[in-house]
């Protein structure tokens, strides 16, 4: 062999060996667990559904696992005009009980697929669940199953294997396997994908955008957890407590070890922020202001580092689930993909948020760019917290829905532009903690006869500026 051509490929291999992780090992690890089947074809006037039944892997064994097999519905929506070889992929959760072959389109599949004229893919039991584990005879489902999965790490970090956001990475590589070599026998050319996905599912589009690069662009929803460390550390400072909605790690004791180095072991393998460097594909980032697992501002954790193109969405009077959203965000996402797949330039802006010397008031200046269109709107919203004690914006603080409410109500107002500047300055209210953010909406066309619209934020400035509570101490256990 060439000496210089052995060096090149000795090369090759070192760098691919000091990048690799231990998510790319699992992931790209052959498995003949892996094959997929055609169960049932829908047939609409306007598009046909194909569902197959994937299993994507096994994971664990059957000593510490009741389901190490796992098997997925892919819905595979063809709608009867396709203008682009890119799939949009959405991850779902569901669960393995009551194995039945889908006999109908989920909605947000169908309505994808029409309003895109795009190949959708709806991937579900993302993770398998529920599982027992260690044959303890809990049933886990979503953070349930993951804390457990992350203590099991904390408590013996040489073998990542047990973290479960491994195989749920795998199962969307393998769907995306299973799609194109199902589009052969049809023939249907699908050749990349636009990922989507939310809360775990989020994390996973996050992770899948990672370590494959047919993934061309991302959409994770409500999962602001780059960072994880100290993003997941500021909750505590806002609350001084943990958010209910952790009670599965506070149960499992996960939350005692944020600071430690086992958790540094866990962050350097799951969190999408240890793989930043390869996250420069567009990424359409959607949130809501009152989630109960993050804050209005835990994208300042990350998103200055962001490389390439990105987009936030802040989603006002929202809470973890988006209930009451869903519509609005889909069709939001729907535009952003046929931007994306029509190899459309993206609206784009920058932002700056400023506060003066004493924390008290914040101004956000929003730039337009030469060249990108200016939005048909901008509205500026804000909202002002219930709690004086607590910088406090989640609509829900407990689990009962009908005793927890608060009522941190965002309100939108006109903003009117300098040119291409849009700016606003606030002040923090005489009680509690203010925050408010830009948003803005685009009204477009394909100048045929569809119109979509889009809309993108800012980030939150909250005022003061301040923190009420001291860093998480882990021999403190009480949640909020």
């Amino acid at each position: 062999m060439n000496k210089s051509l052995f060096s090149v490929i000795l090369l090759l291999s070192i760098i691919a060996f000091v990048s690799s992780t231990p998510l790319d090992d699992y992931v790209n690890a052959p498995d003949p667990t892996y094959k997929w089947t055609l169960n049932n074809t829908i047939v609409d006037t306007t598009f046909t559904t194909y569902v197959i039944e994937l299993t994507s892997q096994t994971w664990m064994t059957e000593a510490e696992s009741s389901w190490p097999v796992w098997k997925h519905w892919v819905s595979v929506c063809v709608p009867n005009k396709v203008r682009t070889n890119t799939a949009f992929l959405y991850i779902d959760g569901k669960s393995n009980t009551n194995w039945e072959t889908p006999t109908s389109t989920d909605s947000t599949i169908e309505l994808a697929c029409i309003a895109s004229e795009s190949v959708v893919v709806g991937v579900t039991q993302i993770p398998n669940q529920p599982i027992i584990f260690n044959n303890d005879g809990i049933p886990r489902y979503e953070d349930d199953l993951i804390a457990y999965t992350w203590r099991h790490f904390l408590n013996d970090t040489t073998d990542p294997t047990w973290l479960a956001r491994l195989p749920m990475t795998k199962a969307i590589v393998k769907a995306m396997d299973c799609v194109q070599e199902f589009g052969k026998t049809l023939p249907l050319n699908v050749e990349n994908f636009v990922v989507a996905g939310a809360s775990k599912r989020g994390w996973t589009t996050w992770t899948t955008g990672a370590v494959d690069p047919r993934v061309i662009a991302i959409v994770p929803i409500v999962m602001p957890i780059l960072n994880m460390i100290p993003n997941m550390g500021h909750g505590w400072q806002d609350y001084g407590a943990w958010s209910f909605a952790l009670n599965d790690y506070t149960g499992e004791g996960v939350m005692n070890y944020l600071y430690t180095d086992q958790m540094k072991e866990l962050a350097a393998i799951v969190d999408p922020y240890s793989y930043i460097e390869r996250l420069t594909m567009p990424k359409y980032a959607v949130c809501s202001t009152g989630d109960e697992f993050f804050l209005p501002d835990s994208p300042s954790f990350f998103w200055d580092n962001l490389i390439g193109e990105k987009h936030l969405r802040l989603v006002p009077n929202a809470e973890h689930s988006l209930a009451g959203h869903q519509t609005d965000i889909l069709l939001s996402i729907v535009t952003f993909l046929r931007l994306v797949t029509s190899d459309t330039p993206r609206p784009t802006f920058t932002w700056n948020i400023t506060y003066t010397p004493d924390g008290n008031t914040a101004t956000i200046d929003m730039f337009v760019p030469a060249g990108s269109i200016l939005p048909t709107t901008v509205k500026v919203w804000d909202a002002i917290t219930e709690s004086a004690e607590r910088r406090d914006f989640r609509l829900l603080i407990c689990q009962d829905p009908e005793a927890c409410v608060q009522f941190v109500i965002w309100i939108p107002k006109d903003v009117t532009p300098q040119g291409s500047t849009y700016s606003y300055t606030m002040s923090k209210p005489n009680v509690g903690w203010r925050g408010f953010f830009l948003e803005a909406s685009y009204d477009l066309s394909d100048g045929v006869n569809d119109e979509y619209t889009l809309k993108f934020t800012s980030e939150v400035a909250i005022i003061p500026n301040t923190l009420p509570y001291a860093p998480f101490n882990p021999n403190a256990t009480l949640s909020y």
